[in-house]
C-alpha cells in the first residue's frame, strides 16, 4: 500500500518566510498559488486510490496557535519543533490505521534481517 506524504514549504505556513521569498524573487502575491502543490498531489491520489497525507493544515494551526516556528530560517528545513509536529502526526496516523499490528514479528525479523544485509552491503 502506498501512502504519500506532503511536506509544507515554510512560505505556505509563515507568512514572514513568504515576504521575504516573495521580495526576493520579485513576485506579487497574486502569482503564487500556495496550495496548488498540495491541489494536484491529493487529485492525482485521488484518481489512483492513493492516500495523501497533507501536513499543510495541521502546519498552520500549530504556527497560528504558538509563538514560534516550525522551520529554520536560514534553509527552510524543519527544526525540532517542526519534526516533533511530524512524529506526533504520523504516530497518530501509523495508531489509527493499525498499521504496525499489520506486520507480524516473523515478517518484521525477515524485514529487519534483510534491512541489515543491504546495510552491510553499503559499507
Amino acid at each position: 500500500e502506498l501512502v504519500v506524504f506532503l511536506i509544507p514549504w515554510a512560505i505556505q505556513v509563515d507568512a514572514t518566510q513568504r515576504a521575504y521569498f516573495l521580495e526576493a524573487q520579485q513576485l506579487d502575491p497574486s502569482d503564487v498559488a500556495l496550495e496548488r502543490p498540495q491541489e494536484i498531489v491529493r487529485e492525482w491520489g485521488a484518481a489512483r486510490g492513493v492516500e495523501v497525507i497533507d501536513l499543510l493544515p495541521d502546519f498552520r494551526r500549530w504556527h497560528a496557535a504558538h509563538d514560534g516556528d516550525l522551520y529554520r530560517k536560514e534553509d527552510g528545513h524543519w527544526n525540532p519543533a517542526g519534526h516533533l509536529q511530524v512524529a506526533r502526526y504520523l504516530y497518530a496516523f501509523i495508531q489509527r490505521n493499525n498499521l504496525l499490528r499489520q506486520l507480524s514479528p516473523k515478517s518484521f525479523r525477515l524485514h529487519t534481517r534483510q534491512r541489515l544485509r543491504v546495510l552491510e552491503a553499503k559499507e
